[in-house]
């Protein structure tokens, strides 16, 4: 059984977003990440998808149905390569053979609990109702023997940003405030239609022929789904033995939390419900990492929670005075802000944000001239 998109939605393919500055970056990280071996077929960014910290795990027994490569699921998408697995499930490359199209398909493992196969379906039925460049398109979801699938637009030559900064290294100011500005624009986009993503981070953000585009949409909620709302509030047990491996690990409502702890704001990280504003921050986030290649205070990975709590407490260290980085003095004072210890010196507005990174953009240096723009827009240097 299946739920497919109407034709019209389908053909709303998400237009590319404009090169900005960042084009020629592109071209040139894409080569060096396939020379390095770093290089990573469509839709493998995936690959990672369980290996950082996203608090969902509820455990279960059995291992449950095991999809093969070359089986039909639903009678309809032929697998053709394994590009990721975890505790979730698995995404598989597949073959939409009705369409004649190449499709990832995210199958969620059967030993997940009910209500995790609940909230899958629910984000699934999400995706598939949003259409925007920085948005991967949902193209439909169902059930086959016992698993729950949700098909998703195949993206070919795309990396996520973490194995961007792996193997590139630092960003140039200019090219990581690009990148955010796009990020962003997905964020903006959500937020107008009630959604919040809850887990933004490097490795949900891919880099991709049309620019940046928002992937792992499995804890995305709408704004007034009050049937979450326990998930996203509640005292937080700051000493837990499990908090040190929640840090680091991809999923684990033991903490009280949904989403990745490095990524939250202070009110998340208290057991505060989830907001466009922490979509935001968690953003800013993103655009300190790409600059730094580390996160605020952060030297290596936290003890636990109240060691991360008392880091996020603080202001940003500056990234002219305290990393030493030739950045426009207009982006330390946007970082400020974005990270700001105290929720309302905040950006609320996804829109605020992206404006400020625009008027940076434009006018807060003179980066390089830019090469003549290229037909994709691949990875960034």
């Amino acid at each position: 059984m299946s739920v497919e998109i109407e034709d019209s939605q389908r053909a709303q393919r998400p237009a590319s977003l404009s090169s900005g500055t960042a084009g020629s970056e592109r071209q040139r990280a894409r080569a060096r990440l396939s020379s390095s071996g770093g290089g990573r077929p469509s839709g493998a960014p995936f690959r990672d998808e369980c290996t950082e910290t996203t608090a969902v795990c509820e455990g279960g027994a059995g291992v449950g149905r095991v999809w093969h490569l070359g089986e039909v699921v639903d009678e309809r998408y032929r697998l053709l390569e394994l590009l990721g697995e975890g505790g979730f499930g698995a995404v598989y490359r597949a073959e939409d053979q009705e369409r004649g199209e190449i499709v990832a398909l995210k199958v969620l493992a059967q030993s997940r609990l009910e209500r995790s196969a609940r909230r899958f379906r629910h984000s699934a039925e999400l995706l598939c109702l949003l259409r925007h460049p920085a948005v991967v398109a949902g193209l439909g979801f169902g059930r086959s023997q016992g698993s729950d699938y949700l098909v998703m637009e195949d993206l070919p030559e795309s990396y996520d940003l973490r194995a961007l900064l792996e193997v590139r290294g630092l960003l140039p100011w200019h090219a990581a405030v690009q990148l955010t500005s796009e990020l962003v624009s997905g964020l903006q986009y959500l937020h107008e239609r009630g959604v919040i993503h809850r887990d933004v981070k490097l490795k949900n953000a891919l880099l991709t022929q049309r620019g940046v585009v928002l992937i792992d949409f499995d804890l995305a909620k709408a704004i007034y789904a009050e049937s979450w709302a326990e998930e996203d509030s509640g005292p937080i047990d700051l000493r837990s033995p499990a908090l040190r491996l929640a840090l680091e690990a991809s999923e684990s409502t033991q903490l009280g939390l949904t989403g990745t702890p490095l990524y939250m704001c202070p009110e998340r990280l208290e057991g505060g419900a989830a907001t466009p504003a922490s979509d935001l921050y968690a953003a800013g986030l993103v655009l300190y990492k790409l600059l730094t290649g580390q996160l605020p205070h952060q030297g290596s990975l936290p003890q636990d929670l109240r060691e991360l709590l008392a880091a996020r407490r603080q202001a940003p260290p500056s990234l002219r005075e305290d990393h030493g980085l030739d950045v426009p003095q207009a982006l330390d004072a946007l970082l400020a802000r974005a990270l700001s210890p105290l929720r309302a010196e905040r950006y609320a507005l996804a829109g605020e944000l992206l404006d400020d990174l625009g008027a940076v953009l434009m006018g807060g240096g003179s980066p390089p001239t830019p090469a003549p723009p290229q037909q994709d827009r691949t990875l960034l240097a």
